[in-house]
């Protein structure tokens, strides 16, 4: 088809339609817009109402608190989780009591008694708090506690005169610097040197023969089957006739010193724990001994096999029945008697004096053939005063109660007094 319109007409026409288009897309573009600012504007509005919201409930929680009284179930939480915190510490490495309180009674003036122990604000730190019968009493402990050198000298002597029966000349010296003991002793002949020799291998050996007087009828067998510390060459067949007319009380048989946890394992044969059990009674109940915790238990360091059959005797000495040992002779049963010590000395040795110092102890009323040179560990590596009270007078008795209470932190020899955080067993 031929348009015949003239040229302005035509352009008139397609500028229009252009102009048509572009007010079209413009419009587009502006209600998009339109649209963005209205969502923009509507999110605003809903972050708005919900951070109000937030506010609102969030006082509302803070009033009700505040109405259940807050701040003492607050205060009652922190005192809960303070004293788990002290339950962990006691468990996981904290003081073995049984043991403290006995070596502490080794430290103590006369007239001195302890009357609670509680945990202090460190780890390695205790409270203890004393009565006494006169006042003035607190220097005297403290002194006593950081400074174990003159209760070791003293305890030296009646455990080396009486119990080991190898006789100490003059009084033992204790220096506090260097923690160390010197005293001369008379361990004269082949037996007191190896008497002395053997007693000073290790606190195990020196807490076994500072007990063999008070269990000296219970080491028949120990005294057959070892001379002196040293096995015997006999047979099996001869030590077993020897040993067959000794069975009237359980008997020793023989002993193993751990020094890594400062025990003694006693194997000990036995009609039953009963029986066995009254070793291990005198054990920590003799006079002057250093054995300060004792547990007995059926041995099973040997199989069901070999359980009632004695290597010496060569018979049959008992049954299994259910899994417990029957004697079906005397002493028939074994048995451990494991006997943890409180160590004396930490090292020890002994040398010959020398003529001179023979001479100074002959001259001083004594025989001397050793000097001992000892080194311990100090239980405490600080201790304060904290409170002195007033002496009261009971109305009744007349007697005076003189409290004192202080704190002491553990020094880093004192792990045998404090929880294995491993919780090592028997």
């Amino acid at each position: 088809m031929i348009n015949l319109l003239p040229e302005d007409v035509k352009n008139n026409f397609y500028y229009g339609r252009k102009n048509s288009q572009v007010i079209s897309w413009l419009t587009t573009v502006l209600f998009g817009i339109a649209m963005l600012l209205v969502v923009a504007a509507i999110g605003r509005l809903t972050i708005q109402t919900a951070r109000n919201q937030t506010v609102v409930q969030k006082q509302a929680v803070e009033d009700q608190l505040k109405n259940a009284n807050y701040d003492t179930i607050n205060g009652q939480y922190s005192e809960f989780v303070d004293g788990l915190g002290n339950v962990k510490k006691l468990y996981q490495q904290q003081v073995l009591y049984s043991r403290l309180i006995r070596k502490l009674g080794t430290l103590l003036p006369p007239g001195t008694k302890i009357t609670n122990i509680s945990i202090g604000d460190k780890d390695r730190a205790i409270s203890l708090n004393f009565d006494n019968e006169v006042e003035g009493m607190g220097p005297t402990i403290q002194l006593n506690l950081t400074d174990q050198g003159k209760q070791i000298a003293n305890k030296t002597t009646p455990l080396f005169n009486d119990n080991i029966r190898l006789p100490i000349s003059g009084t033992p010296i204790s220096d506090p610097e260097s923690k160390t003991v010197r005293f001369y002793v008379n361990a004269s002949g082949e037996d007191g040197q190896e008497k002395l020799t053997n007693s000073l291998k290790s606190g195990g050996d020196l807490a076994f023969y500072t007990s063999k007087t008070s269990i000296g009828l219970n080491l028949i067998d120990y005294d057959i089957i070892a001379s002196n510390g040293k096995l015997t060459n006999k047979s099996n067949e001869e030590l077993g006739r020897d040993l067959t007319g000794f069975l009237s009380v359980p008997q020793i048989r023989s002993y193993r010193v751990n020094t890594s946890t400062k025990a003694v394992d006693f194997t000990v044969r036995a009609d039953s724990l009963e029986e066995a059990k009254t070793i291990e009674a005198i054990l920590t109940d003799s006079k002057n001994t250093l054995f300060i915790e004792t547990y007995a238990f059926e041995d099973t360091h040997y199989t069901d096999a070999e359980r009632c059959t004695d290597i010496y005797l060569s018979k049959q000495t008992c049954s299994v029945t259910a899994g417990k040992c029957v004697s079906v002779m005397l002493n028939g049963c074994q048995y451990t008697i494991r006997a943890y010590y409180d160590e004396l000395f930490k090292t020890a040795t002994a040398k010959k004096t020398t003529e001179a110092e023979t001479k100074a102890c002959l001259n001083a009323g004594a025989s001397c053939t050793h000097l001992v040179e000892a080194t311990y560990s100090q239980l405490f590596s600080k201790v304060d005063i904290n409170r002195v009270a007033s002496c009261t007078k009971d109305a009744t008795t007349g007697a005076s109660t003189c409290p004192v209470e202080m704190r002491a932190e553990f020094s880093s020899d004192a792990k045998f007094y404090l929880i294995n955080p491993g919780g090592a067993t028997l």
